[in-house]
């Protein structure tokens, strides 16, 4: 876990609960989400481990990056390149519901 969570930025604190892990990591808003890394518990096999974020602002689906939505990006050019919301790289998947929300 703090080895993933270094890579972010660095780790604030962390827990295991179950079969679940939280992070807190500092964050560069600048960059774009990260959807997950590979891990590999052994030395044959790698397993895809998908982040999930609570609460996430809003946050654009086509470049990935917080404080604007789709339509406000300047990374792209819509009129040319109009993607319907199944198309875009990045989904609603990303926001995790949190239960932590007002204890901390």
């Amino acid at each position: 876990m703090h080895a993933i969570g270094s890579t972010f930025g660095g780790v604030i604190k962390f827990e295991i609960t179950g079969e679940f892990c939280r992070i807190k990591v500092n964050l560069d808003v600048q960059k774009q989400l990260r959807r997950g890394v590979f891990v590999s518990p052994s030395d044959k096999e790698k397993i895809w481990l998908p982040f999930k974020y609570e609460n996430l602002p809003t946050f654009c689906f086509s470049c990935g990056r917080m404080g604007h939505g789709v339509k406000e990006c300047s990374t792209i050019y819509w009129e040319d390149d109009p993607k319907a919301d199944d198309e875009q790289p990045f989904s609603v998947a990303l926001k995790a519901e949190s239960s932590m929300v007002g204890k901390v």
